[in-house]
């Protein structure tokens, strides 16, 4: 039987506290993606753009059926906090990659015509 020791509970303890107590940037694919997506031509982004907002309102609707459950089930809110805050970075990267498909459709985003001469001239047109 494993049991957790003093040392353990103070680990645990200063652990948690660093975690909740300092922010901290942390590096997602989709940013990684983000500071590269020049090497794919904005039709292809903008497409597969598209595509991500779908799959990000069905992984709303997810948790958001989850929350709903857990709380018909007399889950206490605590417990669910995690959910509550994948949902609000949802619906914050949901609103940048809405705004960033208006950006690129926009003929007066300064950078789409340098975006789009690169990959006609190199023929990367399409995807």
């Amino acid at each position: 039987m494993y049991e957790l020791t003093d040392i353990g509970r103070r680990e645990l303890s200063d652990w948690l506290r660093e975690l909740v107590g300092q922010p901290r940037h942390e590096f997602p694919a989709f940013v990684a993606a983000l500071a590269f997506v020049s090497a794919l031509p904005p039709a292809e982004v903008s497409e597969l753009l598209t595509g991500r907002l779908d799959l990000l309102a069905g992984e709303r609707e997810e948790i958001l059926g989850l929350l709903a459950a857990s709380q018909a089930q007399g889950v206490p809110g605590l417990f669910l906090l995690e959910e509550e805050y994948r949902l609000v970075q949802l619906d914050a990267e949901y609103g940048f990659v809405r705004r960033l498909i208006v950006r690129m459709a926009d003929p007066a985003t300064d950078w789409i015509p340098m975006w789009a001469d690169h990959h006609k001239n190199t023929g990367q047109e399409t995807g």
